[in-house]
Formats: C-alpha cells, structure tokens, sequence
C-alpha cells in the first residue's frame, strides 16, 4: 500500500501552495471520477479501515470500556486552506511509545469513503514533542464533509467530530 513519508507529505504540500491545487494531486482518493486513486488503493483502504473499526469506534460521547481515555485517543480533525487546496489536519493527543501509540489515522468523506490511509509506527510521533501524532492530507474535490479516525494499538479506534467545507470557508 503505497504511503508517504511525513518529509514527502511537507514537500507535497509545500508545491501544492507554491503552484496551486490544481497541478499536483496527493496520492490518495479514488480511482474514477470524483477522486484521483487507483482503485486498488481505495479497496485496500476501505479494507483496512473496516479491519481497523471492527472492534468498535469510540467517541468522546460513547467511549464504552475506554471511559477515561478519551482526551488522549479521539483526533481533531481541523481544515486549512494551503494555498488554494483544501487540506485537512488530524492531530490526536497521545503517547508515541513502543509499547503504546497510534498505528493509524484515516480519513472519511460524507459518504463514508476513506480518501487517506497512513499507518504509523511509534517513532512517528510530533517530533519535539513528547507526545501527539499530526497527519495531513489534501481533500479532494467534490468533499463536503470530513471525519478522522485514530486507531491505537491498544484503546482501539476513535473517531473525531465531523468539520465541513463550509465551516472551513467562514
């Protein structure tokens, strides 16, 4: 499953505010019409994503046998305008130690479509910080609506509060 590295992702990123939204599109969406992904990628991201959500997904609302552990595994998804190309952060809270950490953060559209998959091991923490985990990934045209989703390997997976296109533009 093809995944970029953070220094891959800041680089993209940092040609799609030099040169506009429109010329450069991140690896990651669907294989026909309404996203740029090959299809093989949206299946195993779709399959991955049902693997990871298997045992259940929590909420800060219903966080079922994790009560407690909420602050440190729900991800805040927030959406920033990077030079022309809508891009979305998630950023969770969270030890990133060997033992304990995020092995995955993934985003879902309006229809329930994952458009981004990168799974993480624990040394890809916030560099400098002693904990949290940030992942970004563009949106693709035609999304209306995000979700970001965390999966620790040992609280499960975790789902943030949905943000919309229209919220980001206000």
């Amino acid at each position: 499953m093809p995944l970029l590295s953070r220094r891959d992702l800041l680089t993209h990123l940092a040609q799609l505010s030099a040169v506009g939204a429109g010329a450069l599109a991140l690896p990651g969406c669907y294989g026909d019409s309404t996203y740029d992904l090959d299809r093989e990628t949206a299946t195993q991201w779709a399959e991955r994503a049902a693997a990871l959500e298997q045992g259940g997904v929590y909420t800060p609302a219903a966080p079922g046998e994790w009560a407690g552990k909420e602050a440190a595994h729900t991800p805040t998804a927030t959406l920033m305008d990077m030079g022309g190309a809508l891009t979305v952060k998630a950023f969770v809270n969270h030890v990133m130690t060997a033992e304990h950490w995020i092995s995955g953060v993934y985003f879902r559209d309006q229809d329930n479509n994952v458009f981004f998959l990168q799974e993480l091991s624990y040394t890809d923490g916030d560099p400098g910080a002693e904990k949290g985990v940030t992942v970004y990934a563009q949106v693709p045209a035609g999304v209306t609506a995000v979700t970001a989703f965390a999966y620790c390997n040992l609280h499960d997976c975790w789902r943030s509060e949905t943000v919309s296109r229209a919220a980001a533009a206000t």
